[in-house]
């Protein structure tokens, strides 16, 4: 993330190991992100992230810069090549 008053970017989320575990703003992991974007998600802003490698779209609450699973990839934090082409919600939605 920019910051304009230091003058430089900083981490805003991750701890720099590869995977896919949703956690708190330097804890969680991150496979390969591309892509950002902006939205409300009940009621509050979050930056979703197309994590390219655990095929999964991610959000980050920009409160507190938790990560959030919102489709795509599964619980297991460490398995990254769970993908496909199916409809659904949360997990059981593949991209």
């Amino acid at each position: 993330m920019y910051d304009a008053v230091k003058n430089r970017c900083e981490n805003y989320s991750g701890s720099g190991a590869e995977g896919n575990y949703n956690s708190s703003a330097f804890k969680s992991t991150w496979a390969q992100p591309s892509g950002i974007t902006m939205g409300n998600w009940n009621g509050k802003d979050y930056y979703y992230v197309a994590d390219s490698e655990s095929s999964a779209i991610r959000a980050i609450a920009a409160s507190n810069a938790e990560a959030k699973p919102v489709v795509g990839a599964n619980s297991n934090q460490r398995d990254l090549f769970d993908f496909g082409d199916c409809e659904g919600k949360g997990y059981n939605g593949k991209l």
